[in-house]
């Protein structure tokens, strides 16, 4: 798993500077956005993307008065009280919300949670007859056999790819937190020009918005062509070209567009 992400008790340093005034708010929401982001994943929520937004900005708009409860000791790790105070900060979230299924929530908090990287081990088809190259790069992207699903190249590219995805989805969620401010200032504001200045202001938030949007969802956790074809001496275009006859030959046999075509 990617280390910055997935062992979170390396933000007790940054929080401690933090909260002695060393390290800015920037580095701080950037250290954590990670564990915010994931803790409505952890309720069975990751389709949900503008719950998990919403989340996130609740969270930032609170985090000085969350961390303030926290004493930077030796014997307390920053990662199990950071997780058990969104644990229980996002239950009373969700009851603020008056979900339906809020009954669900506390039974249904998964404590080991993590946004799965490899799912290969659970791809079940019945492959078409495949050309040995064609084997190949299926191989390579989903790791069907042992000889890839075991390799170390791969396996680095994989978390280099979900890293950048995490970073793109933290993106969004901080760019959703500027909009809603923008906005607020709009209600608030009387003088004409400032109001003008702000819809501006909101307008070229939306466009970087729609911009991280767009590459959040090119996004793929899979090797992509390139790296594919850096990995098995192939040309981009012709692992593509590849692609391309591997969906006609699934097409063929019933399967319809899934996530091996990514």
């Amino acid at each position: 798993m990617i280390e910055d992400l997935k062992q979170v008790d390396s933000c007790k340093e940054v929080v401690r500077g933090y909260q002695n005034g060393r390290v800015g708010k920037r580095e701080l929401i950037r250290s954590l956005s990670a564990a915010i982001l994931e803790t409505p994943k952890r309720f069975g929520y990751a389709g949900n993307r503008d719950m998990i937004h919403d989340y996130y900005a609740a969270v930032l708009g609170k985090i000085d008065k969350i961390l303030s409860k926290y004493k930077p000791t030796d014997e307390h790790a920053f990662d199990a009280w950071f997780k058990k105070v969104l644990k229980n900060d996002f239950i009373n979230y969700a009851k603020s919300l008056k979900r339906k299924d809020f009954g669900i929530l506390q039974s249904g908090y998964n404590e080991n949670f993590a946004v799965p990287v490899d799912e290969s081990a659970s791809v079940k088809i019945n492959f078409p007859k495949l050309s040995k190259n064609e084997f190949k790069i299926i191989d390579y992207k989903y790791g069907v056999s042992k000889e890839y699903s075991d390799n170390k190249t791969r396996s680095m590219e994989i978390n280099e790819n979900f890293e950048r995805k995490i970073n793109l989805e933290a993106k969004l969620s901080f760019n959703y937190v500027k909009l809603l401010k923008v906005q607020r200032d709009q209600m608030n504001e009387t003088e004409k020009e400032r109001l003008e200045e702000l819809k501006r202001k909101e307008e070229k938030i939306r466009v970087v918005r729609e911009n991280i949007k767009s590459l959040y969802d090119a996004a793929y956790i899979y090797p992509s062509s390139y790296q594919i074809g850096r990995n098995l001496g192939l040309n981009r275009n012709t692992v593509g070209a590849y692609m391309n006859r591997i969906r006609k030959k699934f097409a063929e046999q019933g399967v319809k567009q899934t996530v091996v075509f990514q």
